[in-house]
């Protein structure tokens, strides 16, 4: 017979918490990454914007290399900071670059935001 497992999950401030027999085997997984809530906000809003942000067809291309970027960078447990603020600044920009530049305000507020959150300001 096996020894039965218990295990412990952490994310931001949950935390679950299995227990079972002694001698068991225990893993604990730790999600780290406070910048995946911003980042996954930012490329949601993005995208849902496209239609009316007046973009060219390059542009809308760009856009949407940017919010596929941003959800790769989502799933970055430890991105590196410089990459974080490349592709925020990247979706500020793309999301500014159309005739419904004023819509875009929206991606701005979203990235100024995340970068007073996470420190990066």
């Amino acid at each position: 017979m096996e020894p039965a497992s218990s295990s412990i999950h952490i994310s931001r401030n949950n935390v679950n918490w299995n227990q079972n027999s002694p001698g068991a085997t225990q893993s604990i997984t730790v999600v780290k990454g406070e910048h995946v809530e911003h980042t996954r906000k930012i490329a949601d809003t993005l995208n849902g914007l496209l239609d009316v942000l007046g973009l060219d067809n390059d542009q809308r291309q760009e856009a949407l290399a940017t919010v596929t970027d941003l959800r790769t960078l989502a799933d970055d447990a430890e991105p590196e900071p410089g990459r974080i603020v490349q592709l925020y600044d990247k979706a500020a920009s793309v999301a500014v670059a159309g005739s419904g530049a004023a819509v875009g305000e929206a991606i701005l507020h979203l990235v100024r935001h995340a970068f007073q959150a996470l420190g990066l300001a």
